[in-house]
């Protein structure tokens, strides 16, 4: 980073990615906490974790012409898959809606949050809003070839706002990977959990299909899935360690072809401010995604509107 300045609220984005994320941004308001016992995490080997998307690729090639790619690929290989095709369009658009609610000692306080994601040839944007009575996060990222400019403030009137600008090398390194990167999740064979009983009380990994569409549930290590996406929780808000998760669920909807189609995003976990301050907090969000070649960048002054629910 270029400059000291400290964010004290959770944002993210699509992916979702919540930034994509795919996954979803947070803000909160804390009142009346307990301070809860913090483990320090030093962070984790995510190549270790990664996916082997080229793989996954080749096989989807050569399922191509039977068009069965429920047998021919796992969950996990179907999502990635799916996300890189979608990634392969010169330009595509997401929109997620979603909620996060914070409960410790009775308090109970729902956080609205909204974000939009748009690529354009070799430009990528991503606004990530955190809407409340008691908190309003407003961010905006632009990402170029070289470089990746941030608005981050609390209200939607990014023109008065005083960017700053990263290399896109800088932001990967502080937020774990790039605005461009849709699923900002590490969706593996050693991520993906195999259970009956899932923490999250979500469907266990599975694919099938419903209808006309291919539905994917990965229910995901809590541990090793957000090794990127805890960076940028951690260091966007100043918390005193890596956000400690419960759980994370996501469910994936492709057509047959495996055009991506929308992802809903189910997690728990606990974050702690750098005041020791702590709070366990449920979240879900809905992202959905089109590629209709349509998609503009929007300007600085431009005005987003969101749908209540997607």
């Amino acid at each position: 980073m270029k400059s000291s300045t400290k964010k004290t609220l959770i944002v993210g984005g699509v992916i979702i990615g919540i930034a994509a994320g795919g996954g979803f941004g947070v803000g909160f308001f804390l009142a009346k906490q307990l301070k809860p016992d913090v483990t320090v995490i030093v962070g984790g080997d995510a190549a270790a974790y990664e996916a082997d998307v080229d793989a996954a690729y080749a096989k989807y090639q050569r399922a191509k012409s039977s068009g069965d790619f429920l047998s021919a690929l796992t969950p996990d290989e179907l999502v990635n898959v799916s996300y890189r095709l979608f990634d392969e369009h010169p330009t595509h658009y997401a929109t997620g809606v979603g909620a996060t609610v914070a409960n410790t000692l009775g308090l109970s306080v729902i956080q609205k949050i909204y974000s939009t994601y748009v690529k354009v040839n070799d430009r990528f944007f991503e606004e990530s809003a955190s809407v409340s009575d008691m908190v309003n996060i407003h961010n905006r990222m632009y990402e170029d070839k070289t470089n990746t400019v941030m608005y981050w403030g609390k209200t939607g009137d990014y023109a008065t706002y005083t960017p700053e600008t990263v290399t896109n090398e800088e932001y990967a390194e502080l937020m774990g990977s790039n605005v461009s990167k849709g699923l900002r999740y590490i969706v593996s064979e050693k991520t993906c959990v195999y259970a009956a009983s899932t923490a999250s009380g979500d469907p266990s990994t599975s694919a099938s299909i419903q209808g006309d569409k291919i539905v994917v549930e990965l229910e995901l290590d809590p541990a090793t899935s957000v090794l990127h996406y805890v960076r940028q929780m951690k260091n966007i808000s100043n918390l005193m360690a890596y956000p400690t998760f419960d759980y994370v669920h996501l469910t994936v909807t492709m057509d047959k072809a495996l055009n991506l189609e929308s992802m809903s995003t189910h997690e728990a976990y606990t974050a702690t401010l750098s005041s020791g301050i702590g709070s366990p907090l449920e979240g879900r969000i809905k992202t959905v995604y089109s590629s209709d070649g349509n998609e503009v960048i929007p300007a600085v002054t431009d005005i987003i509107a969101y749908p209540d629910e997607l």
